[in-house]
């Protein structure tokens, strides 16, 4: 029996296949080509050839225009939706993609007998085309149903997910990566029946592991993430604002892996800029070290000397950060947003605190800077 084709539209950056979570899941595709011939859509600036990834899994390196690269239209963004333009430049970047490989790979799609995506725009613009719209699957990586069904949604998320959200997701078959996830949704008005939960691919263990020792000193905090904000860096700002400036916690350093601005961006950001005034404003500048993107091998190294990792989200669907940090021997303090309640047992694999909790997060912070055995015990 022949090979079912499967086309996974996912719009990551060629050059950035081997960050982090990227490999995770890329690993996963290029080991499912055993029951499936896989092709996997990736975007660059320019043309590339084809790559095979294996006997029956190849990539394609589609061009595609990216506005968030363009001046005027980032000033443009910025000065009308604040502290949600990374959002808005990345879906802007979204749709552009997605419409292209509508267009450039339309025969490929025609031919397949499963499209697979977690781009939400290329999720609509199928809807357009009955043949795509019965053969596709996808994937939701936000957590902003949370907020929507919670009812402390903005304007633009109401827009965004309760009408074009859900009008999409109720036509096609939707792979949410949490329990609590699919129950936001099906709050929202997505019908269970659409709504199949499938955890991330699993980090592989070969590569997420302890390869260094920790320091004992000083206590390393580590953040790795979008620098947006519904990933409440600011929350861990005003956090380390109390533990040195009230606390007179001294002997702690925090490192912060990640984008300022989409997947794959290092654009400058209102908030970005925000984060680091208010770094500046508080005397912390000594305290924080921001790097950005960093290679796999130096992500882990990190991770490993960590002895907490903290994700302060307002809204999370399933951040791999948690699963690679714990991988590492990390434990990890997250907010009690989306998946990682399904993923941190609370005193035990480390602390669950609330959403907007800074507070919280120093105390938790505080005491682990004072138990450190314990701290290590729980990694």
């Amino acid at each position: 029996m022949a090979k079912p084709l499967i086309v996974n539209v996912w719009g990551i950056e060629s050059s950035k296949v081997n960050v982090g979570s990227v490999h995770t899941l890329r690993t996963a595709w290029v080991a499912a080509q055993v029951n499936a011939k896989i092709v996997l859509v990736s975007i660059s600036d320019n043309h590339q050839a084809p790559k095979l990834l294996g006997r029956d899994c190849i990539e394609l390196v589609i061009s595609s225009s990216k506005p968030s690269k363009n001046k005027l239209v980032r000033l443009i963004v910025q000065s009308v939706f604040k502290g949600l333009a990374p959002n808005v430049l990345l879906n802007l970047d979204s749709l552009s993609y997605s419409f292209d490989v509508i267009i450039k790979l339309r025969k490929i799609l025609r031919a397949s007998d499963r499209i697979h995506t977690y781009q939400f725009w290329f999720a609509l613009f199928c809807q357009l085309i009955p043949s795509f719209k019965n053969k596709l699957v996808y994937t939701e990586l936000a957590g902003e149903w949370a907020e929507l069904a919670q009812g402390r949604a903005s304007k633009l998320v109401k827009v965004r997910y309760g009408v074009m959200g859900k009008f999409v997701l109720s036509r096609i078959r939707v792979i949410a990566q949490s329990s609590l996830n699919k129950k936001f949704m099906v709050q929202c008005g997505i019908p269970p029946k659409n709504i199949y939960v499938v955890r991330h691919a699993r980090s592989d263990p070969k590569i997420f592991c302890p390869i260094v020792s920790k320091p004992q000193s000083p206590f390393r905090v580590l953040y790795v993430g979008r620098i947006v904000p519904q990933k409440g860096l600011h929350i861990l700002i005003n956090a380390a604002n109390i533990l040195i400036n009230e606390k007179h916690l001294k002997n702690i350093t925090f490192t912060i892996l990640g984008p300022a601005g989409g997947f794959g961006s290092n654009l400058p950001s209102l908030y970005c800029n925000l984060i680091r005034d208010r770094i500046n404003d508080q005397n912390l500048i000594s305290y924080f070290d921001f790097k950005g993107h960093v290679p796999l091998e130096e992500l882990v190294r990190l991770y490993s000397m960590a002895r907490v990792c903290v994700q302060p989200s307002l809204q999370d669907a399933y951040p791999f950060s948690v699963t690679e940090a714990q991988m590492c021997g990390t434990p990890v303090i997250g907010t009690k947003s989306g998946g990682m309640i399904e993923m941190i047992e609370d005193g035990v694999t480390v602390y669950l605190i609330p959403v907007n909790g800074a507070d919280k997060l120093a105390e938790k912070l505080e005491y682990l800077t004072k138990h450190p055995s314990e701290c290590l015990e729980m990694g």
